[in-house]
């Protein structure tokens, strides 16, 4: 684990001791995150597959970063070989399920876990059409299926799960163009679905859901973050002109939207709409282990392989740790 810097001297000599003492706070606090940082790295490390055919530091190229359960217990990882592996946060093995067929090289599977990490969802593209199937992890029985034609051009979804009423968010059209892109909101114990109806093209790159699963924060191919309030189906918010997504996150007081792009960083307020961006370099991608938040609504963001806390409401960087 990388160390954390001392306070030098001449700041000490003009700090007050409240400064001091919230200074050497924050010091422990980014120390902490870089504990967990480097144990979910190792974690990752573990849990996912080496390919021979690559350096030794790369991690298989056909299987997505493990999905961690909402309570932070369990994780999943959707390989391809058909499977999909689901462990508890020590790193035991919990199932190992045949939840997909096995993927060609130039395809990936995905998978996503509910709030307790009972049920798992895996996705994939045949070619043709974009698949789900739904899975309770104790049986490994199949409790639910999607699926639709792809569009050309159009890049398969996002899928997030809420953690409190058990709807999946999936990302559909209408039209054989795909002319009436929809967000399907699906509960795959009764098979029900509402939609959403918004962006501008089909393509939806990123879900987050708030913590109480009644809020929902998209972004598409038309370049927007769009925010939803879905028990009326209503877009309470919406954010044009950004670039191409990485990532998208709500703080957990639900108040903020976090959207990490190549070159930019974005807190949208969730009530007014008004984006606060800043400039951000995630110039390599394969690097990029996301955004989240504290519970002290800090927000902790990369830049180059930099770890940056942030201020949670206005994305001031509050300290940064380079990495060894």
């Amino acid at each position: 684990m990388t160390q954390m810097s001392e306070i030098p001297p001449e700041l000490l000599a003009e700090m007050t001791p409240a400064v001091r003492v919230y200074v050497e706070s924050l010091l422990v606090r980014m120390a902490g995150m870089q504990a967990e940082l480097d144990e979910l790295k190792a974690q990752v490390k573990r849990l996912t597959p080496q390919n021979s055919s690559v350096p030794p530091s790369t991690v298989h190229p056909h299987a997505r970063p493990p999905a961690w359960s909402a309570n932070g217990q369990r994780l999943g990882i959707a390989l391809d070989d058909g499977t999909t592996r689901i462990c508890s946060k020590p790193g035991e093995s919990i199932a190992l399920l045949r939840t997909h067929p096995r993927m060609p090289v130039s395809s990936s599977a995905n998978a996503v876990l509910n709030e307790d990490g009972t049920s798992v969802a895996a996705s994939w593209n045949d070619g043709r059409n974009w698949n789900m199937r739904v899975f309770d992890v104790a049986s490994g029985e199949p409790v639910g299926q999607l699926r639709q034609q792809l569009i050309p051009g159009v890049s398969t979804s996002d899928i997030s799960w809420a953690s409190r009423n058990s709807l999946l968010a999936v990302a559909t059209w209408d039209g054989d163009g795909g002319d009436d892109p929809r967000i399907r909101l699906w509960k795959p114990n009764s098979d029900t679905s509402t939609f959403l109806r918004g962006h501008a093209t089909p393509g939806i790159s990123h879900f987050a859901w708030n913590h109480d699963g009644t809020r929902l924060a998209s972004c598409g191919a038309d370049n927007t973050t769009r925010i939803w309030d879905v028990p009326t189906l209503r877009q309470i918010a919406s954010v044009e002109n950004l670039e191409e997504a990485c990532d998208l996150e709500f703080s957990p007081d639900g108040e903020t939207v976090v959207v990490q792009c190549r070159s930019s960083l974005h807190l949208i307020n969730v009530e007014t709409g008004r984006a606060v961006s800043h400039p951000a370099n995630i110039s390599k991608p394969y690097q990029y282990l996301g955004i989240w938040f504290t519970r002290e609504n800090d927000l902790v963001s990369m830049d180059e392989g930099r770890l940056i806390l942030r201020d949670g409401k206005t994305g001031q960087a509050i300290h940064e740790q380079s990495p060894e």
